[in-house]
């Protein structure tokens, strides 16, 4: 079965998306807002600098504005960190409702083409991307699930 991401959904999730910027200026990886104030980002990719009430640069690419946010927590053994903001921002809630009312069995992944090898094609740089994961496990400890999904070829 296929299924389509609605225009409004899109516009959402590339509302709360940003980039953690990296040592050399540039975004790097990917957060998303889940609440007006709170984000989370994957642990392993904050610098080992990076305390519990640091601060880290990021942008956001739909808005063209870079900002401040400050780690709360970090986690490194579940590979999660949430990050704050003293101003309310766009966000993607999290599904509070019943699992049954959930429809499908496909996670689909959102991200940035971010380019690779050095190629990029300028009208596909940075857009935003949805893609379907394959192959998604649980790990031995039960509290990741693995995937591997296809990239954004020649952006």
């Amino acid at each position: 079965m296929t299924y389509f991401i609605e225009p409004h959904v899109q516009s959402q999730v590339a509302a709360a998306l940003f980039y953690v910027i990296n040592d050399v200026g540039k975004g790097a990886e990917i957060g998303i807002f889940f609440s007006p104030t709170r984000a989370v980002i994957s642990d392993r990719n904050l610098l080992p600098q990076h305390k519990i009430g640091s601060e880290v640069a990021v942008t956001f690419p739909e808005a063209g504005e870079e900002r401040k946010l400050v780690i709360s927590s970090r986690n490194p053994d579940d590979d999660f960190a949430i990050l704050g903001c003293s101003t309310d921002h766009a966000y993607l809630p999290a599904y509070q409702g019943a699992p049954d009312c959930l429809r499908g069995d496909e996670l689909v992944l959102a991200g940035y083409c971010i380019g690779l090898g050095g190629h990029s094609v300028p009208m596909f740089s940075r857009r935003l991307g949805f893609s379907k994961a394959a192959g998604i496990s649980l790990s031995p400890c039960a509290r990741q699930w693995f995937f591997s999904c296809p990239t954004f070829a020649a952006t």
